[in-house]
């Protein structure tokens, strides 16, 4: 059985608003397992509601986990672990591993993750400051703390104070930062250096080092000043100072043609320990449209299959030293919204079959390698439109006679000197191979035509390309 022990060991505190979480990829709306706000930490933690969450770990199900955010489930990457029924995991008695990403306050405003600067409302520094006093009684016995994941913990305040005051219980403690590295200079050092002597982790989203891409992608951000502050952070880390740093880079349309690059300067050049390749998610603030146009692990995605090449170069097979977080999980495919409609299927599909068309050189090869190994007696054609009346011309240049058009709403007898019958006549069940030309509802149509008698090969033009 897959084992986690996320749902066991960690507390994850997502926003101000005081909810807590043993996981941060459980299913936001059913997964707050309690409130700090108005519960007591401990209460919370041993609660119904938490074991009965991990009872979804305990059977294998993981029902409350987001199998898209994951990077565990992505990667197939958790151990197998046998659990004795009469002793099943147990949750421990504090969380091993405390993330503080409660606080939003951050000195840009990515995209991808907001659309302006957080701007804090009137009781944040309120419920902030009662979080903290709550929480870090808990984090100072932790094994490990991570700060911030919505913010910045060098640019807030509330963070600068709780990393200058940290002190942790045990010898062995663990703290994760993640910036993204405009304010991680030797100032801010100075306030937290104490730090160095536990095992401290930093890492850096930087998302681009191609100045254009990388002040859209990190709207705000300074590029000059933050790989200056990386060389620093590269200094600190041979020093021992920092004992692990990463680079992440948000996946998008944007940038990911840029993937190989990064990794090379972030080794490289900036002497990261690894690199991490996130794929774009959605975490509410970009429209349906915008978070579409920059999800390129979705098959749908006319940046997709050169997405699939650039993640299959060896450089990006470096693990450990390179981690994907996507693995090689594709997401679903989505089709463009708005595009459901009759109409807009329609439009891709022929566009689709257009691309195609204009790819070959040769396109009355594609129809003749197709009857080398079919029958080419009792050819029909389905729909009388331009393509109809397009592919019966390439078939008559290859010497195969098209005994007839079926098409439901033409009213000619004839067009171009071939007869147009309609669906089911005594005529069409004697074909052999019927082309569909109406590509965006072949489905629809094959089953009518097999409903109506038809046993011959029924082909649609969009696949005789492939």
């Amino acid at each position: 059985m897959m084992y986690c022990n996320m749902m066991f060991d960690y507390a994850y505190l997502d926003h101000f608003d005081g909810k807590v979480y043993i996981c941060p990829w459980m299913d936001p709306a059913r997964g707050s397992i309690g409130n700090i706000l108005t519960q007591d930490f401990y209460d919370i933690w041993h609660s119904e509601k938490a074991e009965k969450i991990r009872d979804t770990a305990r059977d294998g199900s993981y029902s409350y986990c987001r199998m898209v955010a994951c990077p565990h489930l992505q990667n197939r990457d958790l151990p197998d672990k046998e659990m004795d029924p009469e002793h099943p995991w147990r949750v421990h008695d504090t969380p091993g591993e405390v993330n503080l990403a409660f606080d939003f306050i951050c000195n840009i405003s990515c995209p991808t993750c907001r659309c302006e600067i957080f701007k804090p409302n009137k009781d944040y520094a309120q419920k902030v400051e009662k979080i903290l006093e709550k929480i870090i009684p808990v984090a100072s016995k932790a094994r490990k703390i991570s700060a911030s994941g919505h913010g910045d913990p060098f640019a807030s305040p509330y963070m600068m104070k709780v990393l200058e005051n940290l002190k942790p219980e045990r010898d062995d403690f663990e703290i994760l930062l993640e910036t993204n590295g405009i304010f991680l200079d030797e100032a801010h050092w100075d306030r937290i250096s104490h730090l160095g002597n536990y095992n401290l982790d930093i890492v850096v989203t930087t998302n681009s080092y191609h100045e254009p891409i990388y002040n859209q992608i990190s709207r705000g951000g300074n590029l000059e000043k933050l790989k200056k502050n990386q060389l620093f952070l590269k200094k600190l880390r041979e020093e021992n100072k920092v004992k692990h740093t990463t680079n992440a880079i948000v996946v998008q349309e944007k940038n990911y043609w840029e993937i190989p690059e990064f990794i090379d300067k972030s080794l490289n050049v900036y002497g990261f320990d690894n690199v991490v390749l996130r794929p774009v998610y959605n975490w509410g603030n970009l429209t349906e449209e915008e978070y579409w146009f920059k999800d390129v692990l979705n098959p749908c995605h006319p940046y997709h299959e050169e997405y699939k090449k650039i993640i299959n170069m060896p450089i990006v097979k470096d693990n450990p030293r390179v981690y994907n977080f996507g693995g090689e999980t594709m997401h679903e495919p989505a089709p463009m919204p708005g595009s459901g409609s009759p109409e807009n299927i329609k439009h891709r599909a022929y566009d689709g079959l257009f691309r195609k068309w204009l790819k070959t050189d040769d396109v009355d090869s594609v129809f003749r390698r197709y009857f080398e190994d079919n029958s080419k007696e009792n050819v029909f054609i389905y729909g009388a439109g331009e393509l109809g009346r397009r592919v019966a011309s390439i078939l008559k240049n290859l010497d195969i006679n098209v005994l007839g058009f079926i098409d439901m709403f033409v009213t000619e007898d004839c067009v171009d000197n071939i007869p147009v019958y309609k669906i089911g006549c005594d005529e069409t069940l004697t074909a052999n191979t019927i082309f569909i030309t109406p590509i965006h509802i072949f489905d629809e149509l094959e089953k009518s035509l097999r409903e109506h008698g038809i046993k011959g090969e029924i082909v649609s033009v969009n696949d005789i390309f492939d």
